[in-house]
C-alpha cells in the first residue's frame, strides 16, 4: 500500500525542497507507485528520523525507574527528591538516583558518604552524570567489604571508575530480565516521541542476549550494537553465530580515560586544581590497546573508542590509524583534541562520535580547571567540519538528556549550560546532517541514504520548522514520528 504525504516543506540532504513525500510500503516511493492514501501535511516540515549515534539503551530504560538528580541545582534538593522516592520503598531496599553534577551547585562541592547518612538501613547510591563516579553511603560500604575498594573510596564513599564499574556494581540489585524488557518498552515509545527513530547502543552480550534480542524485532526503534565487553582474550565468534539478525552487531568498544567532571579524562596537562594529568584506564592502561583493536579487526568489526582528554584522543588516534576505512574505526567523544597539528589532521580522517551537550555542561569546568587554550580545543565542532571530519552526533544517554534538542541547541549556538558562547555555532542544516544521514551512515544503519527512493521511511512530522529554531525558547517537536512507513508516535 501506497501513500503520499503532501503539503510538505521536505528538508532531506539529497533532494531538498520537496513538497511532497511517496511511502510505498516501507519504503520511500519514486514516484511510479499506485497511490492509495493522500495525506495532508498541512505545511509542516518533514526530516529523516533522527538518530542517536551513542546511548546505553538499557541502561537508560532502566534508570528510567531510578530517581533523576540532573535537575536538582543544589545538595539540598538531592536530598529532597531522594527522600520523596524513599518514601515509598520496603525496609531495607536500594535507593539509587542518577545525573548529579556537582559543578552545578552553588559551591561545588562533591557530595560524599556523609550526605546520605539519614536514610536509614536503605542501601543509597547516586551516580554523577556521566556514569564515571557514585557516591554511596556506609550500609553500601558495608555490602562492600570484602571487595577491593580503594582506601579514599572507604574513606569518602565516593567510588570512581573500576571502584564504580568492578566493585560497586555486581554488587547492586539488578532488574529481572522481564522487567528491563517492559522499561526499554516504554523507553522506545519515549524516544520515538522525540522524533527518534534509530540508535546505536553500547552494551554487554548478557544484556543484548537476555534484554533486548528476545523484544528487538517489537521494539518502535531501529538498533545498531556496539559490545561493551573487553576483557582479552576477545571472544567475538559468537556474533556471527546469533540466534537473530537483529539488532546487529557492529563493533566493541574500549575506554582509555574517564571524563572531565570527574578530572580522570587524561590530559596532557595536568588539571590545575588537583595538579595531576586524570588517568588511564583498562585496557590503556594495561598496554592491551593494540591487541584489543586488532582482535576486533580481525573479526571484521568497528572498533570504537571512549577519548575525552587530548593525551587519551591522541593514544587512540594512533592507534586507529590503519584501521581499514570501510569498518569506520571511531573515537567516542574526542572532547577535548589534540594541540598537535599532525595529530589533529589524522583524527579528522576518522569518524568522530560526539555529543554537543557534554561540551555544553563540560566548559565551566575546562574553564577553572584546565590551562586557557584547552577552551579552545574543546570539540570544536566549526573547525572539525570546516576540516572535513566525519561527525555523528549523539547524547550518551543517560549520561546526558536523551532529548534531541539539546544536542542541536548546543551545537548551533555554540553555548554552555550557562549561556556563555563558548565556541563559534554551525548551521542548522550541518547539525540535522550529523543528527540523521551522517549519523546513520556512522553507525551501520540502514537510513544514511536519507529519504531517496526506496530507502526505508523513517521520519518526523514537526510541529514548526527545527532549521528555523535558533536555539532559544520552546524547541520545536515532533507531531508524529514515523518507522517503515509506519506512525510509532503517537501510537495509533
Amino acid at each position: 500500500m501506497a501513500f503520499v504525504l503532501q503539503d510538505i516543506r521536505l528538508w532531506d540532504p539529497s533532494d531538498p525542497g520537496k513538497t511532497a513525500l511517496i511511502i510505498d510500503g516501507d519504503r520511500v516511493g519514486d514516484g511510479t507507485s499506485m497511490v492509495n492514501e493522500i495525506i495532508d501535511g498541512g505545511g509542516c516540515t518533514v526530516t529523516p528520523g533522527l538518530v542517536d549515534a551513542h546511548v546505553h539503551l538499557v541502561m537508560g530504560a532502566q534508570y528510567r525507574r531510578g530517581v533523576d538528580l540532573s535537575g536538582c541545582a543544589s545538595r539540598q534538593t538531592c536530598l529532597a527528591a531522594l527522600h520523596e522516592a524513599a518514601t515509598s520503598l520496603d525496609a531495607g531496599a536500594w535507593l539509587i538516583g542518577h545525573g548529579w553534577n556537582e559543578q552545578t551547585w552553588p559551591d561545588a562541592t562533591p557530595p560524599d558518604r556523609t550526605w546520605l547518612a539519614e536514610f536509614g538501613d536503605h542501601p543509597v547510591v547516586c551516580w554523577r552524570c556521566d556514569l564515571h563516579a557514585a557516591v554511596v553511603n556506609d550500609v553500601v560500604l558495608e555490602h562492600l567489604a570484602d571487595a577491593a575498594l580503594s582506601d579514599a573510596a572507604r574513606r569518602t564513599g565516593v567510588l570512581v571508575e573500576a571502584d564504580a564499574w568492578e566493585c560497586l556494581i555486581p554488587a547492586m540489585p539488578q532488574l529481572t530480565a522481564e522487567d528491563s524488557q517492559a522499561a526499554l518498552r516504554d523507553a522506545a515509545q519515549w524516544l520515538g516521541s522525540m522524533g527518534i527513530t534509530a540508535v546505536r547502543t553500547m552494551e554487554y552480550r548478557d544484556e543484548l542476549e537476555h534484554v533486548i534480542d528476545p523484544i528487538a524485532v517489537e521494539l518502535p526503534l531501529r538498533i545498531t550494537v556496539t559490545m561493551l565487553d573487553r576483557t582479552l582474550p576477545l571472544d567475538l565468534a559468537w556474533i556471527k553465530n546469533r540466534a537473530t539478525a537483529l539488532p546487529r552487531v557492529i563493533g566493541c568498544k574500549a575506554f582509555f580515560d574517564g571524563t572531565i567532571g570527574s578530572r580522570t579524562a587524561r590530559m596532557v596537562s595536568p588539571y590545575l586544581d588537583r595538579g595531576k594529568h586524570g588517568l588511564w584506564v583498562e585496557l590503556a592502561l594495561r598496554d592491551e590497546d593494540e591487541q584489543w583493536c586488532a582482535a576486533v579487526v580481525d573479526a571484521g568489526l568497528t572498533p570504537s573508542i571512549h577519548a575525552i582528554g587530548d593525551a587519551a584522543v591522541a593514544r587512540a588516534i594512533r592507534v586507529l590509524q590503519d584501521v581499514p576505512r570501510e569498518l569506520h574505526a571511531s573515537i567516542e567523544h574526542a572532547e577535548v583534541v589534540p594541540g598537535d597539528a599532525a595529530l589533529y589532521d589524522l583524527m579528522t580522517s576518522m569518524c568522530l562520535s560526539v555529543q554537543p551537550v557534554h561540551r555544553a555542561e563540560d566548559a565551566p569546568t575546562v574553564e577553572r580547571c584546565l590551562e586557557p587554550a584547552a577552551m579552545k580545543r574543546l570539540l570544536p565542532l566549526r573547525r572539525l567540519l570546516d576540516d572535513g571530519a566525519p561527525l555523528a552526533f549523539g547524547t550518551d544517554w543517560p549520561v546526558t538528556s536523551a532529548d534531541p534538542m539539546r544536542t542541536f541547541a548546543a551545537a548551533i549556538t555554540g553555548r554552555d549550560v550557562d549561556g556563555h558562547v563558548r565556541h563559534a555555532p554551525i548551521r542548522s542544516d550541518e547539525a540535522m546532517r550529523c543528527m540523521t544521514t551522517e549519523a546513520a551512515a556512522m553507525v551501520g544503519l540502514p537510513t544514511g541514504a536519507g529519504l531517496t527512493p526506496d530507502a526505508p521511511a523513517d521520519f518526523v512530522i514537526w510541529d514548526a520548522d527545527p532549521l528555523s529554531w535558533d536555539g532559544h525558547g520552546d524547541p520545536p517537536r515532533p507531531r508524529s514520528t514515523w518507522i517503515g512507513g509506519v506512525q510509532v508516535w503517537p501510537p495509533t
